[in-house]
């Protein structure tokens, strides 16, 4: 999360809740993060149940339904944050249910609709809800809600329009024991690698810093279908200098007026990549518990330590491997039209890149 923004809007959550996010207390704010953390990290595997209640500050079995809330539409209704969002509330729809039952529906409305106006979508949006008329948000909501789902659509397969910063330790042992620590720039609509580094600890600015360097080296090479207008969203994870991070994301956000996004978290190494990616990446797997601290954990126990050079030159082939198929099965979604990187990409990743 950005760091000392605490009115900033997650980025799990859909932008059509920033105003009731605004309207919540620090606390509920703050309980809604931890219940984000929780759901995606026991999702994730990097949690057990009893840690997830923990943090969510729920039994195992009110989790459980709202992991599973979570999981069908993320949003804040689905966290239960809200004051009397108890028994007492469940006579009338709140107008969060009613927003988290229009955006249940809007995805298939704007596939099955791809012709109509803005206008005819919030109709059918409505209609495909089944939520009383006189209950729906104003025509402003609406058209967000309708609108965010278009460009999310728009989006997909689209280069730039949203990067993640991700670390993690990797099974690949250094001559002390502990595991070599994966940077990497992620692009979010391609899911293509953009730039990587290793090193030998998990600071986070050193590491980020040569990523986004090896990244400007091998934008113009890269041939994503079509590029973005422009970067809406970024996603840094911190590593052991959360406060240097955390000051990098203030700067980076002011630079280029986005939704730049600190993920301060000391758990869910590499979630990104992992999501993105996959947890292995030709002999290399994510390792993310050993990010901080503790030895590598190497297929079949196998200590013997990777040199740079090896570990540099593996990866390098891999994730080049790995960006031509994935470039492959993106073909369809070619473009005639001319396309550019994006200005505020470039101008984000120079900032990072020239970090002193």
């Amino acid at each position: 999360m950005k760091g000392g923004a605490s009115v900033s809007l997650p980025s799990s959550l859909p932008a059509t809740d920033e105003e009731e996010w605004k309207l919540l207390s620090p606390s509920r704010r703050d309980l809604a993060r931890r219940r984000i953390d929780a759901i995606e990290g026991w999702r994730d595997g990097e949690l057990d149940i009893e840690e997830a209640c923990r943090i969510a500050n729920v039994s195992i079995s009110r989790f459980y339904r709202l992991a599973a809330a979570w999981r069908d539409h993320p949003s804040l209704g689905s966290l239960a944050v809200r004051r009397g969002s108890g028994a007492s509330a469940r006579a009338r729809p709140s107008k969060g249910e009613v927003v988290n039952a229009l955006q249940a529906v809007v995805g298939k409305v704007v596939r099955a609709h791809a012709d109509a106006s803005v206008a005819q979508l919030t109709r059918h949006m409505v209609e495909a809800a089944g939520v009383d008329p006189t209950s729906v948000p104003s025509p402003m909501v609406l058209r967000r809600i309708v609108e965010t789902e278009i460009r999310r659509v728009k989006a997909t397969g689209e280069a730039g329009h949203a990067l993640r910063f991700d670390c993690s330790a990797i099974s690949a042992p250094q001559g002390d024991g502990r595991p070599w620590i994966l940077f990497v720039v992620l692009d979010v609509g391609t899911r293509m690698i953009l730039g990587w580094h290793v090193a030998e600890s998990a600071l986070a600015l050193p590491g980020y810093q040569r990523a986004a360097c090896d990244a400007l080296a091998k934008l113009d090479d890269l041939s994503p279908p079509i590029w973005a207008t422009r970067l809406t969203e970024v996603e840094i994870k911190s590593g052991l200098d959360k406060e240097a991070t955390a000051k990098l994301v203030e700067r980076l956000d002011a630079a280029i007026a986005g939704n730049v996004q600190h993920a301060d978290s000391d758990a869910r190494f590499g979630r990104y990549f992992k999501k993105l990616v996959g947890g292995k990446l030709g002999l290399l797997t994510l390792t993310p518990a050993r990010t901080l601290c503790g030895d590598a954990l190497p297929p079949n126990g196998d200590m013997t330590p990777w040199s740079r050079s090896e570990l540099e030159t593996h990866f390098a082939i891999k994730a080049a491997e790995y960006n031509d198929e994935v470039m492959r099965e993106k073909q369809d979604l070619a473009s005639d039209a001319l396309s550019e990187i994006p200005a505020d990409v470039l101008e984000l990743l120079q900032m990072v890149a020239e970090l002193q």
